[in-house]
């Protein structure tokens, strides 16, 4: 207990300070962008930030829900080997390895296919996280361009 205890201090700590950080790089940046591209351009990159973080959102958290899927089917298979192991004399006398292997077979696939699915959705979130840096900069360059050409 006292080392899950002092990983969540320490986990605690850690965050804190990047709440610190996040919070005064989020100020600073935001003055030069004010400076830089005004406060149109500006207002259009939050509006995209807001409108893509949602997504973002959603996409880490159906892969967090198949990655914990995954570790359940994980457990389930190793607690399966683990009994087939220890009982292994007995399958040999009763001759049903056909039907332990099977049945690890089975979770086999069930493992492999929820696999496939959390790589798909580890996939998606990768892309939209490239996706979302350049669709905010692009946003607030076409809206500065605009900006610029209609009230020079």
């Amino acid at each position: 207990m006292f080392a899950v205890d002092c990983t969540q201090v320490a986990q605690f700590g850690v965050s804190h300070t990047q709440v610190v950080n996040i919070t005064g790089k989020f100020m600073i940046t935001v003055a030069f962008l004010l400076l830089l591209i005004g406060w149109e351009s500006l207002c259009a990159g939050l509006l995209g930030i807001l409108c893509l973080f949602p997504i973002n959102k959603l996409l880490a958290a159906r892969y967090g829900k198949k990655q914990k899927k995954l570790m359940e089917i994980r457990d389930k298979r190793t607690a399966v080997t683990t009994e087939a192991l220890q009982g292994i004399r007995q399958i040999k006398f009763s001759a049903i390895e056909s039907q332990w292997a099977e049945k690890l077979e089975s979770i086999r696939e069930e493992e492999l296919s929820m696999l496939w699915k959390s790589r798909l959705d580890n996939l998606y979130m990768s892309v939209a996280s490239e996706f979302t840096p350049v669709v905010i900069t692009a946003l607030s360059l076409a809206t500065y361009s605009w900006v610029s050409i209609l009230f020079p």
